[in-house]
């Protein structure tokens, strides 16, 4: 009797357990739902990383959940074996507590295996979302570039205008801050106001393209980790989704 007793504990414990672990991970994900922003890639992604970061903690939480089941039915069966030889009233009594109680177990675990099929087709469209965060943020990194890339250009025309139309005096100015950032050896030689302007121009224009070269760069950055995020978001997602399955099947 004791032992039927500390057994149904242990039972008890595993399935609590089970259920906290749930618990935590639902709240990661309700936490991280807020506040929605359904259009935004971003969003969409950083919420994905969440969930496939803590679904660890659901699965676990259901195979305790499924094995708590499974011993539930276990003790129940065990208990009817080794049940002792009663007067008839008693055990007709007996044995319809027991079979109340395999219908209770039965009810669990089925509502567990569909709990199990319902996070296995959640994240299975968790990983297809991915595809649709992707190219949204695709376009959304295409844009921002061509953004940034058009004021730059506008800067670019602005300033070009405004040293052609600089008077000599300052274009001399602006010559002598340039020639005081070389170095000793790439000093040249004394030149006349419009090759001063032409050169400023010429020296403006280079540093204009690196910085449109820098902006590529950060865009094709931006763009690897968007497409390695995804791409690890879609493997977890389907990975977990194959063990939330595994669970439904047991």
């Amino acid at each position: 009797m004791t032992q039927s007793i500390t057994a149904f504990s242990n039972v008890k414990l595993i399935r609590r357990c089970g259920r906290v672990l749930i618990g935590v991970f639902l709240l990661v994900v309700i936490t991280n739902v807020f506040p929605l922003k359904l259009s935004s890639p971003d969003w969409g992604l950083g919420l994905s990383s969440n969930i496939v970061n803590s679904a660890s903690l659901a699965l676990v939480g259901m195979c305790l959940l499924r094995y708590s089941a499974w011993l539930d039915l276990q003790l129940i069966a065990e208990a009817k074996t080794n049940s002792e030889i009663l007067l008839s009233t008693t055990e007709k009594q007996d044995r319809s507590a027991n079979s109340k109680n395999k219908a209770i177990a039965n009810q669990a675990k089925t509502g567990i295996k569909r709990l199990a099929l319902v996070g296995a087709i959640s994240l299975a469209l968790l990983s297809a979302w991915q595809a649709v965060l992707f190219v949204q943020g695709t376009n959304a990194i295409a844009e921002q570039s061509v953004s940034v890339s058009s004021r730059s250009d506008n800067q670019i025309k602005e300033v070009e205008k405004k040293i052609q139309g600089l008077p000599d005096q300052v274009i001399d100015a602006e010559w002598k801050k340039f020639q005081a950032t070389l170095a000793p050896m790439s000093l040249t030689a004394e030149l006349d106001t419009e090759a001063k302007r032409k050169q400023l121009l010429r020296v403006f224009k280079a540093k204009s393209q690196q910085e449109r070269r820098s902006i590529e760069q950060q865009a094709s950055g931006a763009s690897w980790n968007l497409a390695r995020n995804t791409i690890r978001v879609f493997l977890m997602a389907m990975t977990y989704a194959w063990g939330f399955y595994g669970v439904h099947k047991l």
